[in-house]
């Protein structure tokens, strides 16, 4: 693969408030909307390069944040990479409404990230203070022959996986409500985050989402959970199907 200049694509915005998104960065119009674009020269040297990726990820990330500073922006995820600038109006072309209905939901909101970690042995002894069937599995292994013993404490290690799940379900979705209040909610997965969720806020909230967590630690630190808020994002959470 020959070097050779393309365009690198960032996303849609509106034509009329082209934001300023940093040196290089143009807007390529498109019918009412613009795409944020930068030129670049791209070859096989550069994509093998992890030092010239992860250089622009850092600068895809940077330019869409300084954008999102001066109205809403549609993002697109790293790799957009195009030939021509015909080439850029032809995949924005008959999609102008769609784009526009985003960049209106998108006004004067921002994406944030909720999360909720859990401290596994304190939750767990919490768990075991408060749950009367598992005092009474304790006390009945106690006593037990030693073959029974054995039975009634598997029978309390699967009871207790049980009600940590059940317990951090409860406490998951009275996070998800009190959210609500504030913000359009887009549940996710995490493998280290028992609750995490990206959270689309209009920019005056701020405060009120950050007394939620400050709440959501206030009740429930005690027993090993740890909230935190994150952010501002590019909204992909908000775009990902329509896009």
């Amino acid at each position: 693969m020959s070097e050779s200049e393309v365009l690198y694509c960032y996303g849609v915005v509106e034509n009329k408030t082209t934001p300023s998104a940093g040196e290089g960065v143009f807007a390529v119009p498109c019918e009412t909307l613009a795409v944020l674009a930068r030129r670049v020269v791209l070859g096989e040297e550069q994509l093998q390069s992890a030092e010239w990726l992860s250089r622009h990820i850092e600068d895809h990330d940077r330019v869409l944040k300084r954008a999102m500073e001066g109205g809403a922006v549609v993002p697109w995820r790293f790799g957009a990479f195009f030939s021509s600038e015909e080439r850029v109006k032809e995949t924005i072309h008959g999609r102008a409404d769609e784009f526009g209905t985003l960049l209106e939901q998108l006004r004067d909101r921002q994406e944030w990230t909720v999360r909720g970690m859990q401290k596994e042995e304190i939750f767990l002894a919490q768990v075991r203070r408060v749950s009367r069937e598992l005092k009474e599995l304790r006390e009945q292994e106690c006593t037990a022959a030693r073959g029974t013993a054995y039975l009634i404490a598997k029978r309390r290690e699967l009871l207790e996986r049980e009600e940590v799940c059940s317990r951090l379900e409860a406490i998951s979705q009275k996070a998800a409500r009190y959210l609500e209040l504030v913000a359009t909610i887009v549940l996710r997965e995490e493998e280290n985050a028992f609750f995490n969720v990206a959270v689309l806020i209009p920019r005056s909230n701020r405060e009120r989402l950050e007394a939620i967590v400050e709440t959501l630690n206030q009740e429930h630190g005690a027993q090993g959970l740890c909230w935190s808020v994150s952010g501002p994002y590019p909204p992909y959470s908000f775009v990902e199907e329509r896009k």
